[in-house]
């Protein structure tokens, strides 16, 4: 969301447990199709950066990602979560 008093920044923010998130989705009028948690449990490493810098560890941080990023008990790990929806009829 845009802050309408400054034109030149996204600064609303909403904070949802995954549960939240997809009652919000459907409360709107959307079919949730998949909840997905943004950035995998890799943020939680103090070497995060340089993992990330090394092909290697980039290659390990996006399988860890992945492996756990629609695993409904641990959707509330990551500090975003993207929800994919679609319009009802």
């Amino acid at each position: 969301h845009r802050n309408a008093t400054d034109k030149d920044y996204f600064t609303t923010t909403f904070f949802h447990r995954p549960d939240e998130l997809e009652a919000e989705v459907r409360e709107a009028g959307f079919d949730l199709i998949d909840l997905v948690g943004v950035e995998g449990p890799g943020w939680l490493l103090p070497d995060v950066d340089q993992r990330w810098a090394d092909p290697t560890g980039r290659e390990q941080l996006l399988e860890a990602a992945r492996a756990v990023e629609r695993e409904p008990s641990l959707l509330g790990l990551p500090p975003h979560l993207l929800a994919v929806a679609g319009k009802r009829g």
